[in-house]
């Protein structure tokens, strides 16, 4: 997920707050919408030269880089350039393809661990992105394991019984514009698109809100946001009663 990492930053450096992309030390932890400037920031459309200011790492490092610079009163043009130089759409920098992230293939031996990352990471954008169900940024590594569908139904059903601490999901992210402007959506197998309500009457803010108070989808980052609800599993269906009549009963 390069380019994705959760923006939730810890542990506190040198007796200071968390080191964060926009303040190099803050007395509190900083989520997305703060990392971009807001809701609104993220709403602009990425394209062409700035399409690399979607992704966090490339952000973060390079807000970082330009203070540190300007601290020690160092003009970036006259630093020397060498090589060789990191391309966009290539792992170094941090920026996937314009024709978005390929899957990644993992072994049968490698599916648990890899399911345990994503649980893992989706718990830390329930944070980074207050309720949001980001499964967009998670989706290529899904595509790439034996069984995608499977997958989708395990981590759908286990997170809400793991996630006590991160906000309940109020949002879901499943539908992303490549940087080539292709649309590429996250297929659900119908057993885990059943844990989704995608149809909630928002109850309070989620993701979206400062943005469309009424609950229609938002682009962020040039991703569809919507409301949506994480359902628990399913209760097991009530056991027929008891039939405790005598053997002789009339009706038996």
């Amino acid at each position: 997920m390069p380019g994705n990492w959760p923006a939730w930053f810890g542990p506190a450096v040198a007796g200071k707050g968390p080191t964060t992309g926009r303040h190099l030390a803050s007395d509190r932890p900083v989520c997305q919408p703060d990392l971009f400037g807001g809701i609104g920031a993220m709403a602009d459309g990425f394209r062409d030269r700035r399409r690399q200011g979607r992704y966090i790492a490339p952000l973060r490092t390079g807000r970082v880089h330009h203070r540190v610079l300007a601290a020690l009163d160092i003009p970036a043009d006259t630093l020397l350039r060498l090589g060789p130089v990191f391309r966009l759409g290539s792992e170094w920098s941090w920026v996937p393809p314009r024709t978005g992230e390929p899957a990644t293939p993992t072994s049968n031996a490698d599916v648990v661990p890899v399911l345990a990352r994503c649980l893992t990471f989706l718990q830390w954008q329930l944070l980074a992105r207050p309720g949001n169900l980001y499964l967009s940024a998670v989706d290529s590594v899904v595509r790439g394991l034996p069984d995608p569908d499977a997958a989708w139904i395990a981590l759908l059903t286990v997170l809400p019984a793991i996630s006590a601490g991160p906000p309940a999901v109020s949002s879901i992210t499943d539908l992303r514009r490549n940087d080539d402007g292709r649309l590429e959506p996250v297929r659900l197998p119908p057993e885990a698109e059943a844990l989704l309500d995608r149809d909630p009457v928002p109850a309070g803010r989620w993701l979206g809100t400062p943005l469309s108070r009424a609950g229609r989808p938002v682009w962020l980052l040039d991703e569809r946001t919507m409301p949506a609800r994480l359902r628990s599993t399913a209760a097991p269906a009530e056991a027929p009663p008891v039939d405790d009549r005598p053997a002789d009963h009339p009706d038996g």
